[in-house]
């Protein structure tokens, strides 16, 4: 019994820890977003921002499961909006400019100065992107809550919506790899900018 209570009073001290190391992470971060000069932010930005209070929601969460004689769906809700709103949705959200980046370097990066190029930004539909980044994060928020009150019913409609959210961002990243937003007089095939430079 005094090695369970141990137990128990270890968890509890490091989930303490855990939410109060995020706290002071979220108050970093959003005191770095007010400092920006440029404050217009791009959907990559904004759908990392919005994953963000989720890591704290989980904690507290966790927290709670762990002090309070609460329902033990808490903890799982929890561990549900830290593995899918804050690190599936930072990982989703990242793709989206890594992806976009990454093309327009490989595609357009030795044209430079050569001819004109577009930007990374023409590359993707923001808005789309984003108002599907959104979709996911409620349709994350909807699974936490029927975990939390043992619904399943509504936790397999909000898995289904994240799926296809899911899907709609994957087919914005294939839409960026193959150029398909780049205006046609400035479209090259993606991974082919050195043969385009040498016939120009």
């Amino acid at each position: 019994m005094t090695s369970v209570a141990l137990s128990l009073a270890s968890m509890q001290l490091a989930a303490l820890c855990a939410l109060f190391t995020a706290l002071s992470y979220e108050v970093d971060l959003w005191r770095m977003v007010k400092s920006r000069r440029r404050k217009v932010l791009e959907a990559n930005s904004l759908g990392a921002l919005i994953s963000v209070p989720w890591l704290l929601i989980a904690l507290a969460l966790v927290c709670a499961a762990l002090w309070l004689p609460v329902s033990a769906g808490l903890a799982v809700a929890g561990f549900y909006l830290l593995l899918m709103g804050w690190l599936t949705g930072l990982g989703l959200a990242q793709l989206y400019k890594i992806i976009s980046f990454l093309t327009w370097l490989k595609t357009y990066g030795s044209l430079m100065g050569r001819r004109d190029v577009p930007t990374v930004q023409d590359l993707v539909r923001e808005r789309h992107s984003l108002s599907l980044m959104i979709g996911y994060y409620l349709a994350v928020f909807g699974g936490a809550l029927a975990l939390g009150l043992g619904l399943t019913l509504l936790f397999r409609v909000a898995a289904g919506v994240q799926l296809l959210m899911v899907i709609g961002l994957v087919l914005e990243f294939i839409r960026a790899r193959r150029l398909f937003y780049v205006p046609e007089h400035l479209r090259v095939r993606a991974g082919h900018s050195h043969q385009q430079l040498q016939s120009t």
